[in-house]
């Protein structure tokens, strides 16, 4: 070991806590760095886990046209081409044909197929030849089958085959993405074949030797080859188990990686930024301590290498140190983490996808790669103080000459603060922007804490806002949604429809029903200027999709009336009149409000969409049926029930509501006239006490063709509330982290400023300084750091909110609003976190004597 290192580790042994608060700092930004690459990384892994376990482990998928001759030849083109690694066929050998056992399709399995798509044997063992047979374990039960058993099948030649059941499938991954050609598929039985060939179409199911997008684009210009042969062939690649791979497909368009790639970089940008200025911090310190050791080693004949390699010593040190400590931290944490947030991951996954489960993956290449980013940002971080170093001269560094820099701008100013708080402020003013470069770099760090404080604060708060707009019917725990596509028959005479407006577990019921059909061509005059203003903007942007404009050259607006049923009682309530129709007239509530969403995020609030009055009437074109609205009523602006002002992204409806008894008469009289039905939509509400009866009872219902499903939101709405919760938990955490970093980077430079002014707080006492006031200069000093980042970083966070916001309103639509209680709150932890950190310096004030900090050489 050199003289040199040796003096550089005495140096770290005299100044423990400012090495201690360096290697605290390498550890955070090691663990930050190892959190985000391995936290990523350990998602995708899950997400692929998840996808391996929903479809299967195949990278590519063909399918081929039903022709026996060339069904013989293909695999063997692919196995010949040496792009994978395992290669699976399947085949339909009957196409479904009705037999003792219902409707069945007999699938000739070979090749890897098995191992690809996953399948899982509750009882026996996979069939190794055409004589054998799995089955489904639903199957199974349902016809009493085990292996051993015979099943008897017709065959595609009509002759009657048998088959020896030797395995009952408790998964297999066939069923989920395997689309044969027919109208009406059986349950399926599985054979094992040497060779695709039957009466259907063959699927082909490979694993390449290589993810890289190269071989990915060999295997795609295979297939392209053997479609131009005449052969039916289509292939494509498992695109959604690539991306969770981290694979880019040829061809580009991965919006899943491009998203995680640029939350990767970002997030990896903020922590080295905020890690470099708290370790930069660390070493100028180090080298102002040092300056006086460094000139006396150059006087003797050092050279500005060896000077420089001193600081660039103590970094190596120090990485030794925290960079090991910093990964184990992130494992450590990620791990968990995860354990205590997997009851929030599962009820998240319920909602999103099933059979979902977080576990944290440790792969060395991110390890290395978190090392070797904390390395880079050390090194940066010490490069410039180890430059200073090796360029000062022997007589400046003993003299102290460059060690305090103070501009007219940092010594001007502050009198009428300091006639308000006295010399200590003034003091702490000028002590804190003596050194500006530290000075900027602690500025700096402490209002990216801000920033991310506040924005990630706002966020959350953002989010539940949005939360809160998705879920406004939170009185009803049950919705079912109903909306007609058969329009030869009355959706309203189903069978089931008399229970979904009246289920026997449900102790209350709202219905709403919606319906947009025709259009009505109104004068632009009875339009306010801003609605004419949106329709010609949106004419314009849809000029270029050969669109029909909705500003006509007779003065007229194209408008497309949209109707809001509600009950009668519900309707005479708003209006304080009953509805009537006679089935040619409708009477009607005008909503004259509607949010405007357009294409730029954002909204428009569009107040007084209309001029028309009570007793106005409009010609509807109801589908080519005329029916004249006549407006009973008016209501604009706050007088609009939140639930009928609507969000709309095309400027071109006007929003009506009537009764049930009145929209029936016109329902009726469509029929009547058309011989067929409008299309309706129906949107059911339920308070039930009982969740999973009036679940089952509605499962049970069926509406043919036309579109149904049922929907329990208390489910949802816990899945939903534990997302919220787990995004607080990673916002909060990271933010917590990055303020741990910063309040480091405070209590190392208010700590070793006061121990580099031992001497000037020495003569200051000697005239009569009290230690209370001295103290209160410590006070003042760290409170500065934190009120000048509150001004810089509150109005930087406003502006990033106002972003946030911008595109939050893209799915849900509610006012701008700055989050003061969320600021108040930051400013005050800010302040608190920085009188924290003052804490070591305030503690150790004025404890020696003034004469002895005078004798001092160091």
């Amino acid at each position: 070991m050199s003289i040199l290192q040796k003096l550089t580790l005495a140096e770290i042994r005299r100044h423990k806590s400012r090495f201690v608060v360096t290697v605290l700092g390498v550890l955070l930004s090691t663990a930050l760095v190892a959190a985000v690459l391995l936290g990523i990384d350990s998602v995708m892994a899950s997400m692929r886990r998840t996808v391996v376990a929903q479809v299967g482990d195949y990278d590519w998928m063909a399918s081929c046209a039903a022709d026996s001759g060339t069904q013989t030849t293909v695999p063997d083109e692919l196995q010949a081409s040496g792009l994978f690694l395992e290669l699976g066929y399947a085949c339909d050998l009957t196409g479904p044909v009705s037999t003792d056992y219902g409707r069945v399709d007999v699938i000739g399995v070979g090749g890897d197929a098995w191992e690809l798509l996953g399948a899982a044997v509750s009882e026996g063992t996979l069939p190794a030849a055409d004589s054998e047979a799995a089955v489904y374990a639903d199957f199974a039960r349902k016809q009493n089958l085990a292996p051993g058993d015979t099943l008897t099948l017709p065959g595609a030649d009509g002759e009657s085959r048998s088959y020896t059941v030797t395995a009952v499938l408790e998964r297999f991954h066939m069923d989920n993405h395997f689309v044969f050609p027919q109208d009406d598929p059986g349950d399926l039985i599985f054979t094992a074949i040497t060779a695709p060939a039957g009466t259907g179409s063959t699927y082909y199911w490979g694993k390449a030797v290589s993810a890289d997008t190269g071989t990915l684009q060999a295997i795609l210009d295979l297939d392209e080859q053997l479609s131009v042969a005449g052969t039916g062939f289509n292939g494509w690649l498992n695109s959604s188990l690539l991306a969770w791979s981290g694979v880019q497909s040829p061809g580009g368009g991965d919006n899943l990686l491009t998203l995680v790639g640029a939350l990767r970089m970002f997030l990896l940008l903020l922590i080295a930024a905020a890690a470099v200025l708290m370790i930069y911090n660390a070493f100028s310190i180090s080298l102002a301590e040092r300056r006086r050791t460094l000139g006396m080693l150059a006087s003797a004949g050092a050279t500005p290498e060896q000077r420089s390699a001193c600081i660039l010593y103590e970094a190596l040190a120090a990485g030794v140190i925290g960079i090991p400590l910093g990964l184990a931290a992130a494992c450590a944490g990620l791990a968990l983490t995860f354990a205590l947030t997997a009851p929030l991951i599962r009820q998240v996954s319920e909602l999103i996808i099933d059979d979902f489960s977080l576990t944290l993956s440790v792969r060395p290449v991110w390890l290395i790669l978190s090392a070797a980013t904390a390395a880079g940002v050390l090194l940066i971080s010490a490069w410039v103080p180890a430059l200073h170093a090796g360029k000062t001269g022997p007589i400046d560094a003993i003299r102290g000459a460059g060690e305090v820099k103070l501009s007219r701008r940092a010594l001007r100013g502050g009198r009428l603060f300091g006639r308000v708080f006295g010399p200590e402020y003034v003091l702490a003013r000028k002590n804190a922007r003596r050194s500006i470069h530290r000075y900027r770099a602690t500025l700096l760090s402490l209002t990216m804490s801000v920033v991310l404080m506040v924005t990630a604060s706002g966020f959350a708060q953002y989010l539940e806002t949005a939360y809160a707009m998705g879920h406004r019917d939170s009185d009803y725990n049950i919705t079912a949604r109903l909306d007609s596509y058969d329009l030869t028959a009355d959706i309203t005479a189903a069978p089931g429809f008399a229970t979904l407006n009246d289920p026997e577990n449900a102790q209350a019921v709202r219905v709403r029903e919606t319906v947009q059909w025709g259009a009505a061509n109104l004068p632009a005059d009875h339009f306010s200027e801003q609605q004419q203003e949106l329709s010609a903007q949106a004419d314009a942007a849809n000029a270029a999709f050969g669109l029909a404009p909705t500003v006509g050259a007779d003065g007229t607006l194209a408008m497309s009336p949209y109707l809001i049923v509600l009950s009668d009682e519900e309707y005479a309530a708003l209006t304080g009149a009953d509805a009537v129709s006679d089935g040619q007239t409708l009477d009607c509530l005008l909503v004259n409000r509607y949010l405007y969403t357009g294409s730029e995020g954002g909204y428009t609030d569009v107040r007084g969409q209309t001029s028309f009055q009570p007793g106005d009437t409009i010609d509807w074109d109801f589908n080519t049926l005329p029916v004249t609205l006549n407006i009973q009523s008016v209501l604009d602006g706050d007088d609009v029930p939140e639930e009928l002002v609507r969000t709309i992204p095309s400027a071109t409806t006007i929003t009506f509501v009537t009764g049930r008894s009145a929209a029936d008469a016109v329902f009726a009289r469509f029929t009547a006239e058309t011989g067929g039905y409008c299309r309706r939509n129906f949107t059911f509400s339920y308070q039930a006490q009982d969740r999973d009866a009036l679940m089952d009872e509605l499962g049970a219902l069926s509406f043919g063709t036309n579109y149904y499903s049922a929907t329990d939101l208390t489910a949802e709405l816990a899945s939903l509330s534990s997302a919220m919760t787990l995004v607080r938990v990673a916002l909060y955490g990271f933010t917590a982290l990055i303020a741990l970093v910063c309040a480091a980077n405070i209590a190392n430079t208010v700590s070793s400023g006061m121990a580099l002014r031992r001497r000037e707080s020495a003569v200051l006492r000697s005239v009569g300084m009290t230690p209370q006031s001295l103290r209160r200069m410590i006070f003042w000093e760290s409170g500065i750091y934190g009120l000048k980042a509150l001004c810089w970083g509150l109005p930087v966070s406003g502006v990033l909110l106002w972003f946030v916001w911008r595109k939050l309103t893209n799915l849900y639509v509610f006012p701008f609003s700055l989050p003061w209680g969320v600021a108040v709150l930051a400013g005050a932890a800010m302040l608190i976190l920085c009188l924290l950190s003052a804490w070591p310096a305030l503690a150790r004030a004025g404890r020696t004597a003034p004469a002895a900090d005078l004798q001092r050489e160091d």
